[in-house]
């Protein structure tokens, strides 16, 4: 199990939330491959990191998977933290969600009120939900122009390097790497 609350409400809280909104302090059995609510509580505005205390813990996952659908970034806690800036307070149990193995999480922003399913898996970009006619356009973190296409059918596929990009779908944006 994971205990991750302490009893000084003070103290940065992490929970787990089930279906009917119930905190758990505690994990005995980690679902692999699925997206967890992942509920935080902290009283204190600044700085702060998400990691793993000792990332050999997790030796029997390929990746940890934070997001945070508030900023829209995507984080594998196996191989680097993440950090966030607070203004204020935060107590919500739905900003973040936690995934033990599996690919990363689709982000699913839908500007235009319609959401792609956008990954890359094995080398190859994958944009599905399609319906012919959308604007594909895939640039480096540092903004560059990687590919621009239109799609002609229900899903979209195209090499990428191993990397991390920003994948824009008409007027949706997908962060995926």
């Amino acid at each position: 199990g994971v205990k991750w609350m302490s009893e000084n409400t003070s103290l940065p809280q992490l929970y787990l939330v089930n279906r009917q909104g119930t905190r758990f302090a505690w994990m005995v059995n980690t679902p692999v491959e699925q997206n967890l609510k992942l509920g935080v509580r902290i009283q204190e505005p600044g700085h702060h990191v998400f990691d793993l205390p000792q990332r050999d813990d997790f030796a029997e996952f390929d990746h940890v998977w934070l997001t945070d659908h508030e900023a829209g970034v995507v984080t594998d806690l196996k191989r680097e933290c993440y950090e966030v800036a607070l203004d204020q307070a935060l107590d919500s149990p739905d900003r973040f969600t936690l995934k033990f193995g599996g690919v990363a999480p689709v982000l699913e922003f839908a500007a235009d009120g319609v959401l792609y399913e956008v990954f890359i898996r094995d080398g190859m970009l994958h944009v599905r939900g399609l319906e012919g006619g959308e604007r594909i356009d895939v640039y480096d973190v540092v903004g560059r122009d990687v590919l621009s296409s239109v799609s002609t059918g229900c899903e979209y596929k195209a090499p990428l390097k191993k990397g991390v990009y920003i994948v824009k779908v008409n007027s949706n944006v997908y962060k995926v790497r």
